[in-house]
């Protein structure tokens, strides 16, 4: 049973509905793995050599990136900031790029994938990139839903065997310009980019929506399947 870090942030990740971490740790424990959490509230020390041990990292939704991350001026409307995160997670996903180590990035997740590897964010849809679909709900109201187109050559679609998909959506923010590497995978009719993918490296996906909050989904369940499977061969080949 492969161990998957999931980085989190002094507020654990919560895109509405109270629920926090449980979907994180239920969708990976169904898929074969024993999660394991690292916050950024440990020790700079404690926080990498538990991160060094890990088969795979789960970069989860949360608050917004620092727009200095990517060298632009914040806006309004930022959202839970949290400087140490961003380090720390932009520094992990850098190492796994170099590495080789298993990803899955979900929602900011997806975002801190596509800094760390020299992209950018639009940093508020509504207000950057007007007419877009909606992709988040007004508080109080039921989850955003769209359609996903998905890249008929992408890993995502072979796991999925589907070029379409119905997912939830809880983000205001979204790729601006690609990271080095970094292929688009998935997009909305708005022009929205909705996954990557790193090409070359054995398991680098990321997605913007929330898999995890969509555990009745066969898709969604073979996408964490894939992902705990390729985080036991990669940490097979190192044990």
């Amino acid at each position: 049973m492969p161990q998957i870090g999931i980085t989190i942030g002094r507020v654990p990740p919560d895109p509405g509905g109270g629920l926090g971490l449980a979907p994180y740790l239920r969708a990976l424990t169904a898929a074969g793995a024993s999660p394991l959490l690292l916050s950024v509230t440990l020790e700079a020390q404690e926080f990498d050599e538990l991160s060094a041990r890990v088969a795979g990292l789960v970069f989860p939704g949360g608050g917004d990136l620092d727009p200095g991350r990517f060298g632009e001026p914040a806006s309004e409307g930022l959202r839970d900031l949290d400087a140490e995160r961003d380090e720390r997670e932009l520094t992990l996903a850098r190492r796994a790029a170099e590495t080789g180590r298993p990803f899955l990035a979900i929602c900011r997740g997806l975002q801190v994938v596509n800094v760390a590897l020299g992209g950018s964010l639009i940093q508020d849809l509504r207000r950057d990139l007007p007419g877009s679909l909606v992709h988040e709900a007004p508080d109080g109201l039921a989850p955003a839903t769209h359609p996903v187109d998905i890249d008929p050559s992408s890993h995502l679609r072979e796991i999925l065997a589907c070029e379409h998909w119905t997912t939830n959506s809880f983000h205001h923010q979204a790729v601006g310009r690609l990271g080095a590497g970094l292929a688009e995978s998935a997009h909305t009719s708005d022009g929205v980019v909705e996954g990557l993918e790193l090409l070359g490296h054995p398991f680098g996906l990321a997605v913007q929506w929330h898999p995890e909050r969509m555990g009745e989904d066969p898709g969604m369940q073979s996408l964490f399947r894939a992902f705990v499977a390729a985080a036991s061969k990669q940490a097979g080949r190192h044990g």
